[in-house]
């Protein structure tokens, strides 16, 4: 029996070791909460994409009928065979737009196939049909350029620079990873503010307020007329605190696009 005096000891080795097995634990649960919240997005947004799609083509298919009804030679003995090609053909190129990509190669086959057509026939007015169909096709073209499937110039294609990302996040990332330095940032590219105008505006008094201003002078982002004198931005503090704007002006109206393509969906259904 142990005295009331006496305490445990426990060897400091395998407290570590519980620490270390704790942590380990800790980091396999949050990447399997990661994994699992990134699985369901993709599937919910492959699901909302199949939709989309599906609704798209449908409206297209029924709009290829009503063009080429209206707008094809009607005294044609040629007439009937030449819809039929011509919708088949349509119908089949209209189902590009359920792909995920689409090469430039495939909408080349496609332009051969449809000039491979007008071989089989040679009438007087046989140019005014098939610049109808080229026009529709045309048209699924520009859809799909819109949806970001097809890449005829390559204008999607990432261009990054060769730079670290290291420097990217010292340089940019972490001093603006503050609300009150972006605060500042924001209000000193509208207009030249003395320390006390900022402090008024960020709640920050003293130290705690120049350090955040020496954080943004130190990567170049702002700078000081003289010892005392007013806080004005920079022109790379400028073009920081727009880009900055822009992303996220561009992730909101990402956003409100997949809102509204969701009402469609659930319109459709």
């Amino acid at each position: 029996m142990m005295h009331p005096q006496q305490t445990c000891k426990v060897d400091p080795k395998k407290l570590d070791q519980i620490e270390e097995s704790i942590r380990k634990l800790q980091t396999d649960m949050q990447l399997f909460y990661e994994q699992s919240n990134q699985r369901c997005y993709e599937l919910l947004s492959s699901e909302i994409r199949n939709n989309f799609s599906r609704t798209m083509i449908g409206n297209i298919q029924e709009r290829i009928d009503q063009d080429l009804e209206s707008n094809i030679i009607p005294c044609c003995d040629m007439r009937d065979f030449c819809k039929g090609a011509f919708t088949e053909f349509l119908n089949e190129t209209v189902q590009l737009i359920g792909r995920e990509r689409v090469e430039k190669e495939t909408i080349d086959e496609y332009w051969k196939k449809l000039n491979e057509i007008r071989k089989l026939v040679n009438y007087e007015d046989c140019d005014l049909c098939f610049k109808e169909v080229a026009r529709i096709f045309q048209k699924q073209i520009d859809v799909l350029s819109s949806l970001r499937i097809y890449d005829k110039e390559g204008l999607f294609a990432e261009n990054l620079p060769d730079v670290s990302m290291e420097d990217v996040v010292d340089d940019i990332c972490e001093p603006l990873a503050n609300k009150q330095r972006l605060t500042i940032l924001k209000a000193l590219v509208l207009d030249s503010r003395s320390f006390t105008d900022l402090s008024k505006l960020t709640g920050l008094r003293g130290g705690n307020l120049l350090f955040h201003l020496q954080k943004l002078v130190d990567k170049g982002m702002i700078l000081q007329r003289n010892e005392r004198g007013d806080y004005i931005v920079t022109s790379k503090g400028h073009s920081v605190f727009k880009g900055i704007m822009d992303i996220y002006s561009s992730v909101s109206d990402r956003e409100n696009e997949c809102g509204m393509i969701g009402e469609v969906v659930e319109d459709a259904a």
